[in-house]
């Protein structure tokens, strides 16, 4: 999960990186980030729609989902006010750099003790939040549509340490499917548009 999540931020941090230095036009970027979010929701709809979900059991699903964002918002926020300490202070390393100065090792220490950290607080509460929407599901979906879920996704390619007791696990993948389908941003929004 880690590597994962590290290779999705630095992707980002290299295409804004690649769009800055290449001067890309902004409509193109705006373009592009929109047909992306198009081709993800046809991804969430293609595995969304053979659970089946009434208008019931998905307004029954939608707040565990927003409590989800609300923590994670507060968690984003805390995290954000964390990185402004750091903003003097890198400034200063980046003009020593450009002077020949290497960084002082003890606030590049602090940095990596931070990414460390966000990594720990985000991994707790994800953990937090699968555990308070699986207790959702499980009173909410019937045992056909947990099926369903556990059997959509290939366990191994979202968790390649996955022992082959977890790959048996419904319960493993049923997480696996809350956490990569469910809990993506964009679900949200379809969900409510589907009880219309």
């Amino acid at each position: 999960m880690k590597q994962k999540l590290l290779l999705a931020l630095s992707l980002l941090l290299v295409m804004a990186a690649f769009a800055t230095a290449q001067d890309i036009d902004p409509a193109m970027a705006k373009q592009s980030t929109e047909i992306l979010a198009k081709m993800r929701k046809v991804e969430l709809l293609n595995q969304i729609l053979p659970l089946v979900l009434s208008r019931d059991q998905i307004q029954q699903i939608l707040p565990a989902i927003e409590r989800v964002r609300a923590r994670l918002r507060e968690l984003t926020i805390k995290e954000h006010n964390a990185l402004i300490q750091f903003d003097k202070s890198s400034e200063r390393m980046i003009d020593a750099g450009m002077k020949g100065q290497m960084p002082d090792q003890a606030n590049v220490r602090n940095i990596e003790v931070f990414y460390e950290a966000v990594d720990i607080n985000r991994q707790a509460l994800m953990g937090e939040n699968l555990d308070n929407v699986m207790a959702v599901l499980t009173k909410v979906l019937n045992k056909g549509q947990l099926k369903v879920m556990a059997n959509s996704l290939t366990l191994k390619f979202f968790e390649p340490d996955a022992t082959s007791d977890e790959e048996k696990d419904d319960t493993v993948k049923e997480r696996v499917f809350v956490r990569e389908i469910l809990l993506d941003p964009l679900t949200y929004d379809l969900l409510v548009q589907m009880t219309k």
